[in-house]
């Protein structure tokens, strides 16, 4: 859709010899971009500009913005223009008023900037060219769109290519035939063992939401949903996916709720440990990413998509001319909820899909996303995305989200740099589960299987490691030092199912750190590991969780915890206003000259798991390790916070992380001369 201003500005291009003293351009092509990037101009400057076609290109598009934002513009022409340009064209425009204004101050809003290729003659400036059609924002429109772009990926990207038949296929256990024959709309579930392997199906990844729907398998309607699953029985969401899959002509497709048997405990073990398979060898996942329920569908109860108009109008702003040629300058907002690069950005904000942690795994490990948005349809494989409207037609795929791509490439090729591949693998693991743990997940028990497909991407580039619960192997002591970084106390989810040393022993939302999670040194672990297994339900290590042991030595620092009052007897430590420390260190007691929290080098900071009970409480700390940092000469030193289990006092359950500065301190406090085993459950 484009809306076309009454009296476009004609700008004649023409190139300076001298750098223009208010933007700074100094007439070549190639740095007109780079010549604006983040600088504070003036506004009434700029627009009484009449000689630099730089400023007279920032006017049209200044005005442009403010038009699409407000629909005119303001009185008063004060003020100033702060902006950032990206690559391709984005452009952050940060309009911050001065005196009296008819617009809202540090009113921020992204815009793209691009024009249309001539076939005559090149512009000299370094702008954006594209010839994408306006395309009609209607569901058939969408899907014929949705159609090529799958077809595009299949025939023409190389890399998903090599992905795809590298790898090995198989079928998930159970499909669902969505033209089966003498039915009419109605569906079957049927067994996947009579099927070709390579035969292509469609994945839906949807938020389940508190409906159950009535074509759900349960033992009691697995004989029944084998016959026929009545078209009316369908929630909103499922009747929308199987419409587009026909329409894209695919036959077959896997939805969660009807191809595992609902209340099965043993089918639900065996078959939801297979997600890796399950999205991997999918022929194209639909996302359904602004319901909240499987009610909600695919679209909204139009026939155009919610919002359109914000979404896809173009607006020209002005006419460039140079040679006796023409080329109408475009603005249109840049939208960027779920395409966006999002190595340093979190991914999808603020769309329900996205909040689940189940869906998590369900995007990154999907060859190709068909993603379904509350303005239009978005397209997302291993060598390329981009939208519908065009918005993101001209960018490739820099970097899958969290560096998958090069982890997928590491797994069939083999990594040209073991010690490069580890450190890689390493942070994006952990900044894989710093994201995943702030998502929502309805049942606790869940929270590995919903994580254990990206295990099993990590396994295939890691050969050498063993996965431990959501940590692995080969950096075992460092990873047992999370610690929760969201403020305040954790409950512990006390269960068998999980031990205490994982992070996903944790409950709710949590945003977790490591000591090197942002790079910045190198740890060298002190405590060694004896014993350290999984067992897992059928064999499948990134299944369902049913037994752990792990077994540490090192050397072990008891002392006293209890929650603070206002005692006559002074604490070593204050923790915060609600717990103390007092340490158990004999006739060394009396040397301790630890500093409350607020600074200091001698800070000590203990990070806690859970509320530490009432009375006093015996704790022990195991001496894990000590982090150099690149940039200075500080280090940290880190410990387990251990509770015995028994009277023996050589089983503990982990409650927390311990990192001090005060190292020549707490070096005096350990006998070096004896170490410790410790089992951890």
């Amino acid at each position: 859709m484009e809306q076309n201003r009454a009296h476009q500005p004609r700008i004649q291009v023409t190139l300076p010899n001298t750098s223009c003293r208010i933007c700074g351009w100094d007439g070549e092509p190639a740095t007109w971009w780079r010549s604006l990037r983040d600088q504070d101009l003036n506004l009434e400057d700029i627009r009484n500009s009449t000689i630099c076609v730089s400023c007279q290109i920032l006017t049209a598009v200044y005005e442009g913005c403010v038009i699409g934002a407000t629909g005119g513009l303001p009185k008063s022409t004060s003020g100033e223009i702060r902006r950032s340009t990206v690559a391709y064209g984005a452009f952050a425009v940060h309009r911050e008023g001065t005196g009296r204004c008819d617009f809202s101050v540090s009113a921020r809003e992204t815009w793209r900037i691009f024009s249309t290729p001539n076939k005559n003659c090149n512009l000299p400036l370094d702008l954006v060219e594209q010839s994408i059609p306006f395309p009609d924002p209607s569901r058939q429109s969408a899907i014929e769109w949705a159609k090529k772009e799958t077809i595009r990926c299949i025939q023409s990207h190389e890399e998903c290519q090599r992905w795809e038949v590298e790898e090995p296929r198989s079928l998930p256990t159970r499909l669902i035939d969505i033209k089966p024959d003498g039915l009419e709309d109605d569906v079957v579930l049927m067994d996947s063992a009579s099927l070709p392997y390579a035969t292509p199906y469609i994945a839906l990844s949807y938020c389940w939401g508190d409906i159950r729907p009535e074509c759900t398998t349960t033992p009691d309607s697995l004989s029944a949903n084998k016959r026929s699953i009545p078209w009316l029985k369908l929630p909103k969401t499922f009747q929308d996916a199987i419409i587009v899959a026909r329409q894209m002509s695919i036959r077959y497709m896997w939805i969660d709720s009807i191809c595992i048997i609902q209340g099965d405990d043993d089918d639900w073990k065996r078959e939801g440990g297979k997600m890796f398979q399950v999205y991997k060898n999918s022929y194209l996942t639909f996302a359904a990413t602004w319901g909240k329920s499987s009610t909600s569908g695919l679209f909204d109860g139009n026939e155009r998509f919610h919002g359109f108009e914000n979404s896809w109008e173009r607006l020209c702003v002005a006419e460039l001319q140079y040679n006796g040629e023409r080329w109408p300058l475009y603005l249109q907002r840049f939208h960027n909820d779920i395409l966006f690069d999002h190595e340093h950005h979190p991914i999808g904000y603020g769309l329900p899909l996205f909040e689940r942690a189940w869906t998590f795994q369900e995007r990154l490990i999907s060859l190709r996303v068909l993603f379904f948005g509350p303005a239009e349809v978005s397209f997302e494989c291993l060598s390329h995305d981009c939208c519908h409207c065009g918005g993101t037609a001209s960018r490739g795929r820099k970097g899958r989200t969290l560096r998958i791509t090069k982890l997928q490439e590491d797994s069939l090729r083999g990594p040209s740099d073991v010690a490069r591949r580890d450190i890689q693998a390493r942070f994006a693991w952990r900044k894989l589960v710093r994201e995943y743990s702030t998502r929502d997940l309805s049942f606790a028990r869940d929270k590995l299987l919903a994580i254990g497909a990206l295990a099993e991407l990590w396994q295939r580039v890691l050969p050498g490691d063993q996965y431990l619960a959501g940590l692995w192997s080969g950096w075992l002591i460092e990873d047992l030092l999370w610690s929760d970084q969201g403020g305040g106390y954790l409950q512990l989810s006390f269960n068998t199912w999980c031990p205490t040393w994982s992070w996903a022993h944790l409950q709710k939302h949590h945003v977790l750190a490591w000591p090197d999670t942002f790079n910045r040194g190198r740890f060298y672990p002190m405590a060694d590991v004896v014993q350290a297994n999984c067992e897992y339900v059928g064999g499948n290590p990134f299944g369902v969780l049913e037994k752990s042991e792990l077994v540490l030595r090192g050397y072990l620092l008891p002392f006293l915890a209890c929650r603070y009052s206002n005692e006559k007897v002074k604490p070593d430590l204050l923790i915060s206003r609600y717990a103390a420390l007092y340490l158990n260190a004999g006739d060394q007691y009396s040397f301790l000259r630890l500093r409350f929290l607020g600074g200091g080098r001698d800070t000590f900071v203990m990070e806690t798991d859970c509320v530490l009970e009432r009375g006093i409480t015996q704790l022990y700390l195991l001496y894990m390790g000590w982090m150099a940092y690149f940039d200075s000469s500080s280090r940290n030193w880190y410990y387990l916070v251990l509770k015995p289990t028994d009277h023996t006092k050589t089983t503990f359950s982990r409650v927390g992380v311990v990192f001090t500065s005060a190292g020549s301190i707490w070096r005096k406090l350990l006998d070096k001369d004896t170490e410790t085993t410790c089992v951890i459950i």
